[in-house]
This record gives structure tokens, sequence and C-alpha cells, in this order.
């Protein structure tokens, strides 16, 4: 309430508390100011969150675990557009240490990871916490899930499941599920005399939301498309595309390679873990294809079949070259 008083004072019409839900937003940006001298109680919009239970006097922390860069920054970004700023954790082992040092509101957990998997480290913060008590939730977020999965992740202590790719959606009803006890309070925006800019213009200040709300490339451009570029866009907007799929590009150089050679090795363990790795890079992009190579691959491994790990393996080889290929055409292209 103060907060909002000093806004106004300072020439404010509304300020707004992170984290800022879109329903929030939308709801400030539809308020329409009474004309009136200066606010009375009348005029104060109050934005009721959902989520609001208790008050809490610092910000949330969400810890998001992954070992991949690009999934990891992804999150970020995915958890940015709610108003929530995140710490990250490259494997388990980082993971346990930073949460035994900071209180942490949620984790979100990758479940395949070296140093320390995703359910190691969950059994660790869930020894810790029965001798020294507390409980942070921890969602598992895990490629394309097989069966047994979900049954794995909360046999090892994690309280909910997510399947990559997350959408914005499936996020925010994750997000007030296990935040909902400690989300910042309910914030009063007192009303303020309309303001304009000195030259008389309305202006644009946020051109990334314009942006965002025309994402969609040409029709065109999606035709037998092998990745979804509509979904790319609006997960993450379109300022994000040329960096994601640049990204995607150099990761997928790098780990389809790897899992050839560790097939030549004759290391099926490790290809198994390099293929579900690849599952959550490609579900970044919706792309099916490639995806589906790696699901049969990694089952490939789990059950011993060498023959069908070697075809999958040069399937998944002709695969990158012909994804590889349409990102370079696409980014060329813009």
């Amino acid at each position: 309430r103060d907060l909002a008083e000093l806004a106004y004072e300072r020439g404010a019409d509304l300020c707004l508390f992170k984290p800022i839900r879109r329903m929030d937003l939308l709801s400030a940006a539809l308020w329409k100011r009474k004309d009136s001298g200066s606010p009375t109680d009348s005029q104060e919009l109050v934005v009721q969150r959902s989520l609001a239970r208790r008050k809490v006097s610092e910000p949330l922390r969400i810890l998001v675990v992954e070992d991949n860069s690009l999934m990891r920054n992804l999150t970020v970004r995915q958890l940015d557009k709610f108003g929530l700023v995140a710490d990250v954790a490259a494997n388990g082992a980082e993971a346990v240490e930073m949460t035994f040092a900071n209180d942490y509101s949620l984790l979100l957990m990758d479940c395949q990871m070296p140093v320390m998997d995703g359910f190691e480290a969950t059994l660790e913060i869930r020894k810790r916490e029965s001798l020294k008590g507390g409980h942070v939730p921890i969602v598992a977020m895990t490629a394309y899930a097989m069966s047994g999965d979900r049954e794995q992740c909360i046999a090892s202590g994690m309280d909910d499941y997510l399947s990559k790719p997350v959408t914005m959606d499936q996020l925010e009803r994750m997000l007030e599920k296990w935040l909902q006890d400690v989300t910042p309070p309910t914030l009063q925006i007192a009303g303020a005399p309309p303001r304009r800019p000195m030259d008389g213009k309305t202006k644009d200040t946020n051109p990334e939301l314009k942006s965002d709300a025309n994402s969609d490339p040409d029709e065109s451009e999606l035709v037998d498309a092998p990745i979804d570029i509509r979904a790319v866009t609006r997960h993450y907007g379109e300022g994000s595309l040329h960096e994601i799929l640049a990204s995607f590009a150099e990761e997928l150089q790098e780990l389809v390679p790897a899992i050839a050679l560790e097939v030549k090795r004759g290391d099926a363990d490790t290809v198994a873990k390099l293929a579900h790795q690849l599952k959550g890079l490609v579900s970044v992009l919706s792309a099916d294809e490639i995806s589906e190579t790696a699901v049969r691959l990694e089952q490939a491994c789990r059950n011993g079949k060498v023959k069908e790990i070697e075809a999958q393996t040069e399937k998944l080889v002709n695969s990158k070259n012909g994804l590889i290929s349409f990102i370079n055409n696409f980014l060329l292209s813009e």
C-alpha cells in the first residue's frame, strides 16, 4: 500500500508487484480511470491473485535444475514471463548444495543429469529435511515420459511431474498449485490522473509485447517444417526465435555425433542417457520425427537390441542433417 501511494505521488498511473500473472496484466490494461480530481477509495484498483494466501517478506526463489544449457535458459525465460526470477543448477549435486545454502519456494528438477541425477538429488534433499525440518516442493521435468517414470519421480520424494515440452499454461497451473502459500500479498493500486508524453503522442512502451502478438511466421515457412515454429514463438516469443534455433542447431551438432560414437563403442547405457537428453532438447521445437527416433533408440538401449540401436542411430543422423539444413535455410531467409 505504501509503495503504491509513493508510486502515485511520483507520477505512476498504476503499480504492479511481481510476480505478475497474465490476468493481473490484463486487468491493469483494461482498467479505465474515472475522470475526476484526486484519487479516492472508490477509484482504487485491487488486483486479486488467485495464488495469494499469505504475506511474505522476501520474494519467491525458484531453482531450475537442468544440465542442458538451452533447456535451462528457456525454462528461466518462461518463468520470467510470470515475473519470477530463478537460480540455476547444472546437475543434481549443484542442486543439493544450493538447496542447503538457500531457501527456495520451488525446485524444477530434470531427472536425467550427469554427476547426480534428479532422483538421487531429491533423496538427498529429503534426507536433510527429515533432520532439519521443512519441505520444498520439487517438480520433476522430464522428456516424453516412459512407463514407470512418474512412479519413480514420486517414489524418490518429488511432489509433482511435468513432461517436456512444458507449455506456458502447464507451467502456470503448476506454479499456481505449488506457490499458492508463498505468493506476495494482494496489491492495492491507487488511481492517479492520466499522464501524457510531452509531445502529446501515445508511445508503445513495450515493443516486445507487440511483436509477440504478431509472432507467427509466414505460412510458406511452415509447410512441411520438421519443427513447430508457431509453438516456439508462442512459448518464448518471436524475439527469441533466432537465438533458440541457433543454439538448438549447435547443440544438435554435438549431441548426435556423440551418440553415434558411443554406439560404435558399444556403450548402450551412455547411448540411452544421451538419447534421453536429446528427447528433452528436441521437445523445445516439437521436432516430432527426430524425437520419436530418440524415443525408440532409448527403448532399444534399455532392451539391449543391438540391431535396433544401430538402425535408429542411422535414422537419427539422417534426421539431424535434414533438421540442420532446414534451420540454416530458415535463418538465412529471415
